[in-house]
């Protein structure tokens, strides 16, 4: 999708979009995680979203973004009840990170 090579769309069903690219944690052994850090410019009420594949494929990314912009102080619990509104059909786990 970075690419351009498929849409937002075709991603959302694509065979391998459940393959992980780079991960936390995970169990791996220890030595085994290679380290990737990356420098971003940050702004004031800048956002991240960590979050399992459980709330991306129950919720649209429109869906996403409507609570990540317009519920700024109750984000998770808008992701949240869209999330058991859409049947909940996957356990799902986020975390939101806010510059102040």
């Amino acid at each position: 999708m970075e690419e351009g090579s498929i849409t937002l769309e075709q991603a959302r069903s694509h065979p391998l979009r459940g393959v992980l690219l780079e991960c936390l944690g995970g169990g791996l052994k220890e030595g085994n995680v290679q380290v990737i850090i990356r420098e971003v410019n940050l702004n004031e009420y800048d956002a991240f979203l960590i979050c399992t594949d459980g709330l991306t494929d129950a919720l649209s990314y429109e869906l996403i973004c409507d609570c990540l912009f317009h519920s700024k102080e109750n984000a998770l619990s808008c992701l949240f009840e869209k999330y058991m509104g859409a049947g909940a059909a996957d356990n799902m786990s986020a975390v939101l990170v806010c510059v102040c």
